[in-house]
């Protein structure tokens, strides 16, 4: 299973994605999309109840550095969690 920052984070603020959309005028905002930055304990649990053994999922960088060289503290620990979500399951 993959996914793409936009697809299941949504809502940043500032990424190549939200000014195409603004741009566009003919694609729908994706708003929170899935939110999977605060729901990724219970769509992991899901996939592996599925039987997925791989998901690759990428992180919104417009988030977590929304400045070059300017990291955002609040958001960076929901990254590392997230992905340290991710591991054998028994």
């Amino acid at each position: 299973m993959a996914t793409a920052g936009f697809q299941s984070e949504g809502g940043a603020p500032d990424s190549n994605w939200s000014r195409y959309v603004a741009a566009s005028g003919g694609v729908d905002p994706y708003g929170n999309a899935d939110d999977f930055r605060h729901r990724y304990p219970e769509d992991i649990r899901l996939a592996a109840g599925l039987g997925v053994n791989t998901f690759r999922f990428s992180v919104e960088w417009a988030r977590v550095e929304p400045r070059p060289g300017e990291w955002d503290e609040r958001d960076w620990p929901i990254t590392t969690t997230s992905s340290g979500s991710c591991g054998p399951r028994a």
